[in-house]
């Protein structure tokens, strides 16, 4: 079964690795992003991985 990547929304992204949206939303747009602060906005896959890289250690603690 081929797994598709979606968009994740803003707000769930900030849940899933216990962050702020401003913080994610300063993040992106160090890496070139161009994203608001709704938190309904949906983040592209790729961004969504960037987050996850740089992110990933908070979900361990």
């Amino acid at each position: 079964m081929t797994e598709d990547k979606k968009a994740t929304r803003l707000s769930k992204a900030a849940r899933e690795f216990n962050v702020g949206i401003q913080t994610i939303v300063d993040f992106l747009h160090k890496k070139g992003f161009d994203i608001s602060t709704d938190p309904n906005n949906k983040i592209p896959p790729e961004a969504y991985l960037l987050i996850l890289k740089e992110y990933s250690s908070d979900l361990n603690v």
